[in-house]
């Protein structure tokens, strides 16, 4: 077709030693630039694969400046999860964590930052405050949708309501026109509402248009765990000094040495659950749009100025966030990890974005504590609390100097930090103000009902406290942005605060914890069996589904249950807990949330007789003892202990650590 020039001119451009040989495919028709040219390939493979990058040019688009990658280089993240059933729910957290990852080797090389509200308007104000730092990179994590009547593409935003906005190419890239932004990166995952056309060409292009530098988006939607595999390579390359072509053919790497996706879920003939693994080749979906040069982002410049205050704390991991021994620690991970709850962590965001005071409130054993703490850990890393977080359990009751004093030091990350005889409440007020902090009082209901672990007096002085606390800065406007200042999250099994205040409101909001989801219950009952040594292949899945249905998706009933299933089927287990509450198949453990006391009481059928008569000995030790004062203070006999050791802990009702430098178990 193309005579015999063009073969030979080729073959010098593949021949030609160049560590940054570029394809450009310089076209103004959409429908060309729509192409797969990614998947090109000669006799010696795919173009990537020989160091040859494809990217994407708009034939007569003049070239506008864009902001050079000055240190330290600033990642503006907008992660839209609009309230739409049609538009598909992807955790938040799913692209965000790789991305971290990737990039937290570079320390104060890079800032992060997460927008929000992840609306239109405020990606807009960010990028025209001219007070405020540039941004080099977009990141959207998003849906998109396509227009086939109008030929356009739209990204999925949020409106200030978290509905959906659907901001068309011309839209966005009028409000972003000479904004200077050197690289948007368009990652959309997929989604059920997905069109079969794909937008992001017609977005990218426009944005191209807008003088954006580089444009990175995915052809058609791609599965979550590519878009993560993408993400940690791409992002991976970039902080290892690659351009931004070069560190998209790097991830394409990523997604082809690892075809497998997921693992898919589905019914077969007979109508039982089977699992089969997904296997993809979607290397060639990721597509690059650039203006002219193909920029380092992390050069090896100048080092950057001394970051803020702000920046410094947030690189730092503040000490309570990292020890749960300390003052205001947070509690470890829990003993199988931490699995699922996205949508709760996302309810979480957005009330401690939009109210001074949040209860997570729900039934014992739901995980209340163990999600408290994993949105400590994460609303520090993204930025939203610079000063980390305070946790202060009030299980076995407290007072309002230790609240005070532990949150002191866990924010001022001082264990030797001096509150003073004159007014602490106000030390700590102020403490906060500079360095704002998530405050967390867990097991709240240990203060409250008929019978506290506090006298009343005392309650209304911690109540007013963090009340202060919580409320010293002004909330946002609707769809303004986070506000400032520290938020208080109390996990309560009871809500009858006897204080109007701590009731629904402007001010403060009520977040109800159920059990989990399917997909969760299904990860956490992974992590249970394989840390119980437990073959998952010989657990009949439906059954299993079925089973932690009955039981309401209850974690701590999870922790019980699933290690019986060494001896027992899931089946097996049904009946017998069956037998103990009639009703559980039909949902009596759910409806009145009987799921804990049957999986204890069948744990406790399941111990021998001498380690029974034992609890009442064991159980002044309720939250945890080391074993050598266990011992000294019941004087049980070594080896009855021994037995009732064994027999608790594959009961799942104790767990037994070994803490550094200490000998005897804890």
């Amino acid at each position: 077709i193309y005579g015999d020039e063009a073969p030979r001119t080729w073959q010098q451009f593949v021949d030609a030693e160049s560590d940054g040989k570029l394809l450009t495919i310089d076209a103004v028709d959409p429908r060309v630039l729509r192409l797969p040219w990614e998947l090109l390939a000669d006799e010696g493979g795919h173009l990537f694969s020989q160091d040859i990058g494809v990217r994407r040019r708009l034939k007569k688009v003049t070239a506008t400046p864009v902001k050079p990658f000055d240190l330290p280089v600033r990642v503006l993240v907008v992660v839209s999860r609009p309230d739409d059933k049609d538009a598909g729910f992807i955790d938040p957290r799913a692209v965000s964590l790789p991305l971290l990852d990737a990039l937290d080797e570079l320390g104060d090389r890079v800032a992060v930052e997460f927008l929000y509200p992840p609306t239109l308007k405020a990606l807009t104000a960010r990028l025209r405050d001219r007070s405020a730092p540039p941004v080099h990179v977009v990141h959207f994590d998003g849906h998109g949708v396509y227009d086939a009547g109008l030929g356009l593409g739209y990204l999925l935003f949020e409106n200030e309501r978290h509905e959906k906005d659907r901001v068309d190419a011309n839209r966005l890239g009028t409000l972003l026109n000479r904004r200077g932004v050197p690289l948007m990166v368009l990652n959309a995952c997929q989604s059920a509402a997905q069109e079969e056309a794909n937008p992001y060409a017609s977005v990218a292009a426009r944005l191209i248009r807008a003088g954006v530098g580089s444009v990175l988006a995915m052809n058609y939607s791609v599965l979550v765990v590519a878009a993560k595999k993408f993400v940690a390579a791409f992002y991976g390359s970039l902080a290892g000094g690659l351009t931004v072509g070069r560190a998209v053919d790097e991830g394409r790497y990523a997604l082809m040495a690892d075809v497998e996706r997921h693992t898919l879920t589905r019914r077969d003939a007979e109508g039982n659950l089977v699992e089969e693994t997904i296997r993809l080749c979607d290397w060639f979906l990721p597509a690059l749009y650039q203006q002219s040069a193909d920029p380092v982002v992390f050069g090896a410049g100048p080092h950057p100025p001394a970051p803020s205050p702000k920046l410094r704390e947030r690189g730092r991991l503040p000490r309570a966030l990292a020890d749960p021994n300390v003052p205001g620690g947070l509690p470890p991970d829990p003993l199988h990890g931490f699995h699922g709850r996205a949508r709760e962590m996302l309810q979480l965001e957005r009330g401690l974005a939009e109210h001074s005071v949040v209860v997570l409130h729900g039934f014992g054993g739901m995980g209340k504590t163990a999600l408290a703490a994993e949105a400590g850990r994460w609303f520090h890393r993204t930025g939203r609390f610079p000063g980390g977080a305070a946790f202060v359990s009030f299980e076995h009751g407290g007072s309002l100097s230790q609240l005070c004093s532990w949150v002191a030091q866990a924010v001022s990350g001082d264990p030797d930090f001096l509150l003073g005889e004159r007014d602490p409440v106000a030390r700590v007020a102020a403490l906060l103000r500079e360095h704002p902090a998530l405050v967390i009082l867990d097991n709240f209901e240990s203060l409250l009902g008929r019978e506290p672990l506090m006298p009343a007096e005392e309650l209304r002085e911690v109540l007013d406290t963090v009340w202060t606390w919580a409320t010293g800065s002004p909330l946002p406007k609707s769809g303004e942005g986070l506000g400032e200042g520290a938020r208080i999250l109390i996990t309560t099994r009871d809500t009858t605060f006897n204080d109007a205040r701590f009731g629904p409101s402007q001010a403060c909001v009520h977040i109800g914890l159920g059990g989990l989801a399917r997909d969760d219950a299904l990860a956490l009952a992974a992590a249970v069996l394989d840390d119980h040594g437990i073959d998952r292949a010989t657990v009949g899945r439906q059954e299993l589904v079925d089973l932690m249905e009955y039981l309401g998706g209850h974690p701590l009933s999870l922790y019980l249950v699933l290690p019986h299933l060494r001896e027992y089927t899931p089946a097996e287990l049904t009946a017998r807990f069956e037998e103990l509450l009639p009703g559980f198949t039909a949902g009596a453990a759910t409806e009145r949330n009987e799921s804990l006391a049957v999986s204890l009481e069948f744990s406790l059928r399941r111990l021998g007789d001498e380690t029974r008569a034992a609890l009442p000995d064991l159980a002044v030790f309720q939250g945890s003892a080391f074993e050598d004062d266990m011992l000294e203070i019941t004087q049980m006999d070594p080896e009855l202990w021994q037995t009732a050791r064994a027999e608790l802990e594959q009961a799942a009702l104790v767990t037994v650590e070994s803490l550094p430098g200490i000998e005897p178990p804890f």
